[in-house]
């Protein structure tokens, strides 16, 4: 297995919740954090349901299901590609893509 890339983390968690691949770690934290705003008022509206997740992954609420279920798939691939390409599995590449989201909520919540 090859060592392990902040930068190769970094953008696995771009690509799984699509947020643009030339962004500074401070963009990425605006942006995520103006999700995590716009999907918590949503949350907290009467007669909410789960469409405030995709908000979080970055597709639209207005998108057909069956839209938004290729462009997961097309992202789940496109990792699967990365994380061979770097001799990882697609499923760590993605428990760590999960663990950057969780570091970002984590400064969500402190500054929030």
């Amino acid at each position: 297995m090859n060592l392990l890339s902040p930068e190769l983390v970094k953008r696995a968690f771009q690509i799984k919740y699509g947020f643009a691949h030339d962004l500074s770690l401070d963009q990425i934290y605006q942006e995520f954090e103006r999700r995590y705003n716009l999907a918590l008022t949503l949350r907290q509206s009467p007669g909410s349901d789960h469409s405030w997740t995709k908000i979080i992954e970055g597709v639209s609420s207005l998108e057909d299901p069956e839209e938004v279920k290729v462009e997961r798939e097309r992202r789940r691939s496109e990792i699967a590609t990365l994380a061979t390409a770097a001799g990882y599995s697609p499923v760590e590449l993605d428990l760590l893509s999960e663990e950057y989201l969780a570091r970002l909520e984590v400064r969500w919540i402190h500054e929030g």
